[in-house]
């Protein structure tokens, strides 16, 4: 998978990704919720509680529509 935009406010996250044929959505969530996770422990506030909710939506972007929802997240 290759992040094309990652950003979000105090509560949730946005992240566009282009995802190839036959990738498991699920697997890549939990992915990147768990090296994620990590990062923010053990790097950014170590000793400090962190935890994802655990749902997630997922929605699919036309290639015509990938600049618009880029500058979405980027007006987070």
């Amino acid at each position: 998978a290759y992040p094309l935009q990652i950003g979000g406010v105090h509560d949730h996250v946005h992240v566009l990704i282009r995802v190839p044929v036959g990738v498991n959505i699920p697997q890549l969530v939990g992915q990147m919720k768990g090296a994620s996770s990590h990062l923010i422990s053990h790097t950014l506030r170590p000793g400090s509680f962190f935890r994802w909710q655990g749902s997630y939506g997922v929605f699919s972007v036309s290639s015509e529509g990938v600049e618009a929802v880029t500058q979405y997240i980027l007006n987070q």
